[in-house]
């Protein structure tokens, strides 16, 4: 299992998230059905369960799910 947490900015601010899924392509997903399409396209920051940054496989696992 992985697990990201971190924030993304929307248009409340910035929100704060903690998912949990076996790959980042399912944490990917479950991103877009919380935040909808634009979770990729926003100012954001994400760190996984050891703490190492994953911010561009995030935005690019969430940008292939979209495109």
């Amino acid at each position: 299992m992985t697990q990201v947490t971190g924030w993304l900015e929307t248009e409340n601010g910035a929100e704060c998230f903690d998912f949990e899924g076996r790959d980042m392509r399912a944490i990917a997903k479950a991103m877009i059905q919380v935040f909808g399409e634009d979770a990729g396209e926003t100012d954001m920051e994400a760190t996984d369960q050891y703490g190492e940054d994953v911010t561009e496989r995030l935005c690019a696992s969430i940008y292939k799910l979209n495109h």
